[in-house]
């Protein structure tokens, strides 16, 4: 594994420990964020070491599509697009992102992302 490629992996790695740390403490839109981060870190890390290029869009379906990614992933990725946006922004979330999200929701999240990490 490339060194580039090795930071954004562990960066996904760290993101996660950030979701789960805030999943225990009850911020779960901010669970959420992070578990969509780790995620798209990890896509972007995989990105890097097959095209030796780094991928510049936010779209998790896209970079999944461009390192053909398998249809587990790719769904995972769906799922997990919206959340970048609904956990940060009160127009995305249509309210506050902090009453958006429930543990159960974030929990789901989180499994998604670690989906795309393996």
């Amino acid at each position: 594994m490339r060194e580039e490629t090795r930071l954004w992996v562990r960066q996904a790695e760290e993101d996660m420990i950030t979701a789960k740390e805030n999943l225990k403490s009850g911020r779960f839109y901010a669970s959420a964020f992070f578990s969509q981060q780790a995620a798209e870190k990890a896509l972007r890390g995989m990105h890097l070491e097959k095209k030796r290029e780094p991928y510049l869009r936010h779209n998790l379906v896209e970079i999944a599509d461009a390192v053909n990614a398998p249809s587990k992933i790719k769904r995972a990725c769906r799922f997990l697009n919206p959340q970048y946006a609904v956990s940060r922004y009160p127009d995305a979330a249509g309210g506050l992102p902090a009453d958006a999200y429930d543990e159960f929701l974030a929990k789901t999240i989180m499994e998604s992302a670690a989906t795309v990490i393996a």
